[in-house]
């Protein structure tokens, strides 16, 4: 806006760009994490025994725990699905069996056979008792709902509870870059959810937008869902006018399973100066010393990921990087091809999913380490949004996210460089479309 019109874009600055609103917000975010994070036990016999096992691997869990308040768990479950419609199945199944509470968060919500399928069952549950708790972004969600879709939610029945995260209000709103971009479900504190999976029927192919919808999501079972329950809690209760007591769902008793590995999910804010979602993608990338497979709908890295990526590439890391055949946004995907003859040159070999838009966004290295969840490889997710992770060490399910990805690049198109030439006007347009890539 300065560039464009400088007169008006200073005294818009000179208005609202110290950013009051995110300062507010960032204020009532800190005084809840300590509210909420003394539930959330850090055991440093959990880094111990890792490090019996693997050195350097320890230092990274040790190092993600330290960054985001975080603890990691073992003796827990999780559960990997390679497809939008079997989350969406497992998750009707977690919900038809609720006892006492369901907390819902997401970045969309979009009326349609999937969000209505959910609704349905949630008002159901609610008049058995079940205390029901649904959040949405509303930038996400502002051109697919009706306006103040959330009291129409609530008017269902009385145990239903929703709010609209960092509501729009044209015009006097002026700081919308910090969305919660987070895709997370919590069942009784039992099974929790997180991945690509919006709810919006494109997700799970019910509507064709952009070819065949790839996407996937992991549920946990067992003590390592009280992450996910902070999270959600974390959002909350800066979002509405009502306070749920952390002490009511943190530190239970939990189920114990006879599972290998370690498990920490993770947040990422963007209002502290700790980049939780970048600094866990660079801890793999930088410990790759055989393979690194990705899944990522955006590839706009940041300076620090794509040097990151070079580098392992040229150490002779077999660097595999799938992106979506068919977009959902022209402009972004032609800034994604944009940083493909970098990172080409370097060795990564990039594929593109071509039956249609891949959502997925994980990592998978040297059959130890895996991360699933919400965050894009792009400024967004990196520096501006809510979102968050499942960090894996020697889990059953980091070999199924390898097994996916494999069949994802199989079923692609492995990009050559010849492909990647253009005009003068043509790189003149991708690099104004790198300057725009914060807003895009």
């Amino acid at each position: 806006m300065i560039l464009i019109l400088p007169p008006v874009g200073s005294l818009l600055y000179l208005l609202w760009g110290d950013k009051r609103p995110t300062k507010r917000l960032s204020s009532r975010i800190n005084e809840q994490d300590r509210r909420i994070f003394p539930y959330l036990k850090t055991d440093p016999q959990t880094v111990q025994a890792l490090q019996r096992e693997d050195t350097r691997e320890a230092k990274t869990l040790h190092y993600i725990q330290n960054i985001s308040a975080y603890p990691a768990y073992q003796n827990v479950k999780t559960t990997y699905y390679p497809s939008g419609e079997s989350v969406y199945e497992a998750m009707l199944e977690d919900l038809k069996k609720a006892q006492k509470y369901i907390f819902l968060e997401t970045f969309i919500l979009h009326e349609g056979e999937m969000w209505g399928t959910i609704l349905e069952i949630l008002v159901e549950k609610a008049k058995a008792g079940v205390d029901v708790r649904i959040m949405y972004d509303d930038m996400g969600s502002v051109s697919l709902l009706p306006s103040n879709y959330y009291k129409d939610v609530e008017a269902l029945d009385p145990h239903i509870k929703c709010v609209s995260f960092n509501h729009v209000v044209p015009f006097l709103a002026m700081v919308m870059n910090n969305r919660d971009h987070r895709k997370i479900m919590v069942v009784d504190g039992k099974a929790g959810y997180t991945g690509g999976v919006n709810l919006s029927d494109e997700y799970i192919n019910k509507k064709v937008r952009f070819g065949h919808w790839k996407d996937s999501g992991i549920r946990l079972e067992g003590a390592v869902v009280d992450n996910l329950t902070a999270m959600f809690l974390e959002l909350w209760n800066v979002s509405g006018g009502e306070q749920l007591n952390p002490a009511q769902y943190l530190g239970k008793q939990q189920d114990v399973f006879a599972e290998d590995g370690y498990v920490l999910p993770y947040g990422d804010s963007p209002l502290d100066d700790v980049r939780v979602g970048e600094d866990a993608y660079l801890e793999i990338i930088n410990c790759s010393t055989d393979y690194l497979y990705i899944m990522t709908p955006y590839l706009i890295p940041s300076v620090e990921v794509g040097n990151a990526l070079c580098r392992a590439a040229k150490r002779g890391v077999d660097v595999r990087i799938a992106t979506p055949g068919i977009p959902d946004k022209k402009a972004v995907f032609r800034l994604t091809r944009a940083n493909y003859r970098s990172l080409m040159n370097a060795g990564v070999k990039i594929y593109e999913y071509t039956p249609g838009f891949l959502h997925c966004k994980s990592f998978v290295s040297d059959d130890k380490t895996a991360v699933v969840g919400t965050i894009n490889v792009d400024y967004r997710s990196l520096y501006l949004h809510f979102e968050c992770g499942v960090w894996m060490y020697q889990c059953q399910s980091l070999f199924d996210v390898k097994a996916d990805t494999l069949d994802v690049m199989e079923k692609g198109h492995l990009v050559e460089p010849g492909e990647l030439t253009h005009t003068w006007l043509g790189r003149l347009l991708d690099g104004l479309l790198n300057v725009m890539a914060p807003l895009l």
